[in-house]
């Protein structure tokens, strides 16, 4: 099993999460096979999907945020757990006192220290349980954030890396269709000048020329900018990458029911665990506002030493201990805790709010990324069927050609047909996957291994 989890072991150590971090994600992955998927080499002068996912890893700068991110959350356990912990200050103090003018014998000017240590323990306090409650569930927000940057960097390098195939098939059909336009406009340029066709004939394919220079154009533009969001994602510039293979299978998604993974988003969503979480936190933070009002009961112990007794007078050092209880009852603060537990309501309103939303949301983009992946697969099939029907087509009316039923501008015509029929089997192909990729990133169950399944579907022959 591979996942984007496992593939952190391999990445560069300045992006390296904590010992602990590192052993939570990679957790029951068998090494042997990790270290070995991770050592594969793609052939010379091509990348495939994998290796693109590996330098997005090291590399994107958004994932290596992330990861710091979650380093920094590991602390608040540790810092919810000090809330109700004894706190213990040590103090010192060295000072002298003149008196002037002098005109008693016993006020003279003298130093005096003091060394102190004083002890705090929270007994009562409510306010500080639900700190270190809270400092609980705002770990889990950050793990499941973490896990959303986990989903995300994989769905990212999938996306960028089909973006950049799309653009690269799509200059492909558009050499194609140059190449076949100018074999047409050369040809009715020869044919005019011995008589067979007309002028008519010679400027329609002189347009159509003129317009796939311009689609020539707008292809290479598109490539160069696709490959430059890619380098962003991985630093690295690509001469080459793994195009689709023709003869891949494109299974229906499983489970082949919107309904089941519906269920399957609302119990593993991140996105709606994250939002389930934050109005946990907030109903706690409504609860500790509301303990504003209630009473606080603190054990208090000291050590106290020093070498004056009065200002009058030195004295001998003196040590003394104090231990003992304090309870202390808010009574009025302005207004304060009264106000803080009126934005708090509004706050956990919000947030439940935000939780029916991300439902809402989740489902809606689940819905269209299931139909987005049935209908690509239907439209693959007939558009396979289309194509072979254009090329036989595109056949008759050449053969039409030179018995003198059909012209140029036919010929034109079934290579376009053609090309938007090869045009559209190729993006449909694309949005099968861009959208199996959204569906299981919607449910949660985007991971390393689509990488692998995906990368499978590749072959070394290179497009660009």
């Amino acid at each position: 099993m591979l996942d984007s989890r496992t593939v952190c072991l391999s990445t560069h150590s300045t992006h390296t999460l904590p010992t602990r971090t590192l052993l939570k994600r990679c957790v029951g992955v068998i090494g042997g096979i990790v270290f070995a998927l991770l050592s594969f080499t793609a052939p010379s002068g091509a990348a495939d999907l994998l290796d693109v996912y590996r330098k997005a890893l090291e590399f994107d700068p958004t994932y290596a945020a992330a990861g710091y991110e979650y380093e920094a959350a590991l602390t608040l356990p540790d810092q919810g757990l000090a809330y109700l912990l004894p706190s213990i200050d040590a103090s010192a103090g060295r000072s002298y006192y003149a008196f002037y003018p002098n005109r008693f014998a016993n006020y003279g000017s003298y130093t005096g220290e003091t060394l102190g240590l004083s002890l705090r323990q929270p007994i009562f306090n409510i306010a500080r349980f639900l700190e270190y409650s809270q400092n609980l569930v705002r770990f889990k927000l950050a793990d499941v954030q973490h896990d959303i940057s986990m989903q995300e960097i994989t769905r990212r390098t999938i996306s960028v890396y089909f973006d950049v195939l799309i653009a690269y098939d799509a200059q492909a059909l558009v050499d194609f269709q140059k190449k076949a336009v100018l074999e047409q406009l050369e040809q009715a340029r020869t044919w005019f000048k011995a008589g067979e066709a007309t002028i008519g004939d010679v400027h329609d394919a002189e347009a159509r020329y003129q317009g796939v220079l311009a689609d020539e154009i707008e292809a290479k533009n598109t490539v160069d900018i696709r490959l430059t969001t890619l380098k962003s994602l991985t630093d690295t510039d690509y001469d080459a990458l793994d195009r689709l293979r023709d003869d891949i299978v494109l299974p229906p998604p499983a489970p082949d029911d919107l309904n089941s993974w519906v269920t399957l988003a609302k119990e593993k969503s991140s996105v709606i665990k994250y939002n389930k979480y934050n109005v946990e936190f907030y109903h706690g933070e409504l609860v500790k506002n509301r303990a504003g009002h209630l009473p606080v009961l603190e054990l208090n112990a000291g050590w106290n030493q020093t070498n004056t007794q009065s200002f009058y007078s030195v004295a001998d050092p003196i040590t003394y201990k104090v231990v003992g209880l304090q309870l202390s009852l808010p009574i009025f603060s302005g207004g304060y805790t009264s106000a803080k537990v009126s934005e708090s309501l509004a706050k956990l309103n919000q947030a439940r709010q935000n939780l029916e939303g991300s439902i809402l949301d989740v489902t809606q983009k689940l819905s269209a990324a299931f139909w987005g992946v049935k209908g690509a697969a239907a439209r693959v099939t007939a558009l396979q069927q289309s194509v072979r029907a254009y090329e036989t087509a595109l056949a008759s009316t050449k053969m039409g050609l030179k018995a003198g039923t059909r012209t140029l501008v036919d010929i034109l015509n079934a290579q376009q047909q053609l090309y938007s029929a090869k045009r559209g089997l190729l993006q449909a192909r694309y949005d099968y996957i861009i959208n199996l990729v959204a569906l299981k990133y919607n449910s949660n169950m985007l991971s390393g291994d689509d990488i692998l399944i995906i990368n499978g579907w590749l072959t070394g022959t290179n497009p660009g």
